[in-house]
């Protein structure tokens, strides 16, 4: 059906609709007080209502496809739109909806965690990411990764802090959660998405934890742990924590040791960049009980890359 043949036709009914045909340029008719019918080039129906914005401004609404959508209820439709209108309520248009959609994403504390992650790639080591990110997925975005940061309290966040302290006693995990999110909070703050940090000085108010002695060995007690370690069944596992009373690394930095790490010539041990906390190289002299126990290590090792496996 052409679009000519509607012009004598006084009530527009769907059957008319269902047959219009397409044209070369795309054409829109009236069906009611400000509802369109559109028709594309390709043959696409899509209803559309045209109205005025709070500041006067022409906009096009699409409603809905036909006939998915019948001229029935497409008027309905624009009725409830006016309605709104004459109500001083915003109509947002379909574009208007998915860029309120995708900052409304980008509010998500997930999202802004990940962002501030981001900016740390080039200062931590890739295994002190790794390590923060994924106690940040299980402790922080577990329970609030979807909210709109913003509208995260202070009080919510010293509720949380307070009863992960109180339920688990772990105060220096807590104190670098609370930090890590604070200065995510001070990214979006930079961002201009928000004017204050909900997590400045709530450091105050959470417990604190013991200023005691940590654990540890004393001198004298010290032969008997070397030889509980030299007896111990598994002889890689031994070896390992022995070399750790030795040259005192942090245990990953020895679980991730490879063989090419060690020059045994000038009797050190070369810790690359991308396994230290700062991203540094670090070069640590290997006393002769160490390079001794490594020769071992190395008579009973399994063919890998890494020195414990």
């Amino acid at each position: 059906m052409k679009r000519a043949a509607l012009d004598n036709i006084k009530q527009i009914k769907d059957t008319h609709l269902l047959n219009l045909e397409p044209e070369d340029k795309e054409y829109r008719i009236s069906c009611d007080a400000g509802l369109y019918f559109r028709v594309s080039p390709k043959g696409k129906k899509t209803w559309q209502v045209r109205f005025k914005d709070e500041v006067g401004k022409w906009k096009w609404h699409s409603i809905g496809s036909y006939p998915q959508l019948s001229l029935v209820a497409a008027k309905l439709e624009a009725s409830t739109i006016f309605l709104k209108l004459q109500q001083n309520e915003k109509v947002l248009t379909k574009k208007e909806i998915e860029l309120q959609n995708i900052e409304k994403q980008q509010l998500n504390l997930k999202s802004l965690m990940y962002d501030w992650l981001d900016t740390k790639k080039t200062t931590w080591a890739a295994i002190t990411i790794k390590k923060e990110t994924q106690s940040i997925e299980k402790r922080i975005l577990s329970v609030f990764g979807e909210l709109d940061f913003t509208k995260i309290s202070p009080q919510q966040w010293l509720t949380f802090f307070q009863d992960m302290l109180r339920s688990e006693s772990i105060y220096n995990r807590v104190e670098k959660l609370v930090s890590h999110c604070r200065n995510a909070y001070d990214l979006a703050k930079f961002h201009g998405q928000i004017e204050s940090n909900p997590l400045d000085g709530i450091l105050k108010y959470l417990d604190k934890g013991s200023k005691g002695n940590m654990k540890h060995v004393s001198l004298q007690e010290l032969p008997e742990l070397v030889q509980s370690i030299r007896s111990y069944r598994n002889s890689h596992t031994a070896i390992a924590l022995e070399l750790l009373v030795i040259l005192f690394p942090r245990p990953q930095e020895l679980r991730y040791a490879k063989w090419q790490d060690f020059d045994f010539e000038k009797k050190i041990w070369i810790k690359p960049a991308e396994t230290m906390k700062c991203g540094i190289t670090h070069v640590v002299p290997l006393p002769k009980q160490a390079i001794e126990l490594l020769f071992k290590l190395k008579e009973i090792r399994t063919v890998s890359d890494f020195f414990i496996s």
